[in-house]
């Protein structure tokens, strides 16, 4: 009998539990613009949500057109991960615009998030002052200050051989 009790318990629960974190699937395009000839084609990219408080990422393959479903999203708060340089120029679910670092999705979110990301680099020259003569090795280190750019968690690094250098294929941004 108590056997049976906990079982019909733990059925409620799970129907309750099920009612309130709703899964849906989210459709989308991701479009890249200012591509160089020899820029990797969309269906290699990805696109993930990264759930700001627990569980996993949640992931999309972009077909040739860019278009992409994300499977089983929860209402919770996300962040959007794209690895691979670049800088958002758009992120929007429907007409709602999305900030890239912190954005909140409900069961009433049908979609369809529109990304739009802009792959133009540059080269950016760093000089350095006040090293010691007997540094060894040292490195410049290149951090993000821009919630557009797609490897905002990412820094790029270059040893440094003289007081002078170069970062290549770097997304313009606040660095």
């Amino acid at each position: 009998m108590r056997i049976a009790c906990c079982a019909v318990a733990l059925m409620i629960c799970g129907s309750v539990s099920g009612q309130t974190h709703s899964k849906s699937d989210l459709r989308g395009r991701l479009e890249l613009v200012d591509r160089p000839s020899e820029a990797t084609p969309v269906e290699a990219m990805s696109v993930s949500l990264h759930p700001l408080k627990r569980g996993y990422d949640i992931q999309a393959q972009p077909d040739r057109e860019g278009r992409f479903v994300l499977k089983n999203v929860r209402p919770e708060r996300y962040s959007l991960t794209l690895p691979f340089p670049g800088r958002i120029r758009a992120f929007a679910n429907g007409s709602k615009e999305l900030a890239p670092a912190g954005f909140e999705l409900s069961s009433s979110d049908k979609g369809p998030i529109r990304i739009v990301v802009s792959l133009k680099s540059s080269i950016l020259s760093v000089e350095t002052r006040g090293l010691p003569n007997e540094s060894g090795s040292v490195i410049v280190l290149l951090a993000p200050a821009d919630p557009y750019l797609t490897l905002r968690e990412s820094c790029i690094s270059n040893p440094l051989t003289a007081p002078q250098t170069t970062f290549r294929f770097v997304p313009p941004g606040e660095y």
